[in-house]
């Protein structure tokens, strides 16, 4: 091979080696370009998802602060509503039409050492008779942990009779 191809030879990898270095910078220099701008993008959602997190925090604290709040004011209410779905259980299985139900706020009562919640309740219930008769009965099963106070009872024209009963329903201390 004489000087002059090997010259050309030579010059033409230096060449296609340039070539291929060149396109390969430019690639990855496209590539570059691409992942700064998903990095600008990421770090501007973040930007604005912590802005957004620091204002759902400062809602739900307060809602956090409305709960406790109403937690002050109603310590109990779920016992309060199965006291009431009870009384109604009561007086759907005695055939008595329930015409009010009044729980008061509970008071802390110890008995025998124990301490417990004491909801006082007022119930006026309505239906004939021996129906609202057998409303006191079953009381004591769906009831078991009440006591009742006091009971009136007046009769109506055409065998009916209206019920008006204060009862005390103990609970466990909760917390």
């Amino acid at each position: 091979m004489s000087i002059r191809t090997k010259w050309i030879l030579t010059l033409s990898v230096l060449v296609v080696l340039l070539v291929g270095i060149a396109v390969y910078y430019s690639r990855q220099q496209g590539r570059h370009d691409s992942l700064a701008e998903d990095l600008d993008q990421a770090q501007n959602t973040l930007i604005t998802n912590s802005q957004r997190k620091a204002i759902l925090q400062g809602q739900l604290d307060l809602a956090n602060l409305a709960y406790t709040d109403r937690l002050a004011v109603f310590p109990d209410s779920s016992q309060s509503m199965e006291i009431q779905q009870a009384l109604l259980g009561a007086a759907d299985e005695a055939g008595v039409v329930v015409a009010s139900i009044a729980t008061g706020e509970p008071k802390v009562e110890q008995v025998a050492g124990r301490s417990y919640q004491v909801f006082s309740v007022q119930v006026s219930a309505q239906g004939r008779m021996e129906d609202v008769l057998r409303f006191v009965g079953v009381l004591g099963y769906w009831l078991p942990t009440s006591a009742i106070d006091s009971t009136g009872v007046t009769m109506n024209e055409g065998g009916q009779a209206a019920l008006t009963m204060s009862l005390r329903v103990y609970a466990s201390q909760t917390g």
